[in-house]
């Protein structure tokens, strides 16, 4: 059941302090490698502004301009660097990396009405194109104009197995900046592939997850690194801006047994890590804030794989995401607004400083890490749950018996959904138990690395500035292996 936060806070006392209250975006056109190939196109959008409709995406290339409007000299500006793409490796025994997350910078200017700015927004980093190559890096976001510089550079693409991106870096000068209001952070590092190799054959290897970008709260986390293997093996979580993601594992058997990815890292807290040869577990997401220094104090509801089978599964283990109003459903979860703000009445108080757009809603939780094999769940692989705002996605868990290449190509079951900044299923695979059981890392949400896959499957892609989840690796390589998750789109908000 979807809840509708305006319901909820309709008959209540709003009380809106903020300094910024009308704002606009923009975010990347497209994902590339490093060749600057294409890989992926985000959709486009637009919001009105003043009664004007507004381009989010940027209308051609990587650039454009922007004009302090009439009666505004101050302004607040945020850039996000786009997430380093994740690697996968098409030889034997190893999983693929996770990709980096990208840099942060915010600062408040004084600024003079009718001025132009530039706004540049890179590109997200693409998976690798062939075995041997770097995901992509992630794009440079800035504005620059007279008194004015804003810069975040992206996360690093990362390569094979072994080698990790680096987070990007954020930096604010100028002029105009008001001293006292600037806020810099680097994302997290990506993370290496599990390097385990047991011997037996036809055993997978877990990838790793992807590093979140920095944030308001200050660095990124780096994604989990893959660990393990084996005829049952799993993936490791992508980090959210509050802890890194859980660590994925594997049963070092020549027998098929039930082990558990690890889960994404939230907003507020680390994912749980997976475990092995263990049928009952639930490695839920990261915790997300249960307070904030942007909007009123929400709880976040957090991932798990707890009543997998109700329909709703991919909202029962993803973390909450509030831009568009749905919440984690669970007991739990259902009532959370009214625990919060009580059955009527109240205010409702937004401070300062609270960013707008999803800036201000990154305060999800993670995904949960998905089972392998399990005579609960059924089937052999597993789908790692959505991040929330904030938050990382899920590792995935599998076997080593065959499954459909097809499942490579997770914009068959995904997309970008604009309100979030972050990808998450389509209504139309929302009941089909192909995509939940086709092996994908989890989504990071806005800020969240994805979460790395099984093999026949794709890592996780990253919310904006999150690193791409790990391909999964296999004994026989060749045709086996798991694709690299993309990283998410460079972003840019001006308030004012």
């Amino acid at each position: 059941m979807a809840i509708s936060l305006f319901s909820i806070l309709k008959a209540r006392t709003v009380e809106d302090k903020r300094n910024f209250k009308k704002w606009q975006d923009w975010y990347s056109r497209d994902c590339r490698d490093t060749s600057a190939n294409v890989q992926y196109s985000f959709p486009d959008a637009t919001r009105s502004i003043d009664g004007v409709t507004q381009q989010r995406r940027i209308p051609s290339g990587d650039t454009t301009t922007w004009t302090v409007p009439t009666g505004v000299s101050k302004v607040r500006i945020t850039c996000v660097g786009g997430g380093g793409g994740g690697s996968y490796y098409w030889s034997t025994y190893y999983g693929g990396c996770g990709g980096a997350g990208g840099g942060f910078a915010s600062g408040q200017f004084n600024v003079t009405a009718g001025n132009t700015l530039t706004v540049s927004v890179g590109p997200a980093g693409g998976y690798p194109s062939s075995n041997g190559v770097y995901g992509g890096n992630g794009g440079t976001a800035s504005v620059t104009g007279t008194g004015v510089s804003v810069s975040a550079t992206g996360g690093g693409g990362s390569y094979s197995y072994s080698t990790a991106g680096s987070g990007g870096t954020g930096s604010v000068s100028g002029t105009g900046l008001i001293s006292g209001t600037s806020i810099t952070a680097t994302g997290g590092n990506g993370s290496s592939g599990s390097t385990s190799a047991f011997g037996f054959g036809p055993e997978g290897y877990g990838a790793g997850g992807g590093g979140s970008a920095g944030s308001f709260l200050g660095n990124g986390y780096n994604g989990a690194s893959g660990s393990g293997g084996g005829y049952s093996y799993t993936s490791s979580g992508g980090a959210g801006i509050g802890g890194s993601g859980g660590n994925g594992t594997g049963s070092s058997t020549s027998s098929v047994y039930s082990s558990w990815a690890g889960a994404g890292g939230g907003s507020g807290g680390a994912g749980i890590s997976g475990t092995s040869n263990t049928q009952n577990y639930n490695p839920q997401g990261g915790s997300g804030l249960s307070s904030s220094a942007g909007d009123a104090n929400f709880v976040s509801g957090i991932g798990n794989y707890t009543n997998y089978y109700d329909g709703l599964w991919y909202k029962i283990k993803a973390g909450s995401r509030y831009n568009d109003g749905e919440v984690a459903i669970g007991a739990a979860q259902q009532n959370q607004y009214t625990a919060i703000y009580g059955n009527s009445g109240g205010s409702v108080s937004f401070q300062p400083n609270t960013f707008n757009g999803v800036l201000g809603l990154c305060i999800g939780g993670g995904g949960a890490g998905a089972p392998c094999y399990d005579t609960t769940y059924g089937n052999t692989h597993h789908t790692g749950g959505d991040g929330g705002s904030g938050g990382g996605g899920g590792g995935a868990g599998g076997v080593t018996t065959s499954w459909s290449a097809n499942n490579r190509n997770f914009t068959t079951y995904y997309e970008f959904d604009v309100n979030n900044m972050a990808w998450r299923m389509k209504s139309s695979s929302r009941n089909n138990y192909t995509a939940s059981n086709a092996g994908f890392g989890g989504m990071g949400g806005a800020l969240g690395g994805g979460g790395g896959s099984a093999t026949y499957a794709a890592g996780g892609a990253g919310g904006i500035g999150g690193g791409g989840g790990g391909g999964g690796g296999h004994y026989y390589g060749g045709s086996y292996y798991g694709q690299a998750g993309i990283g998410g789109p460079a972003y840019v908000l001006i308030e004012w």
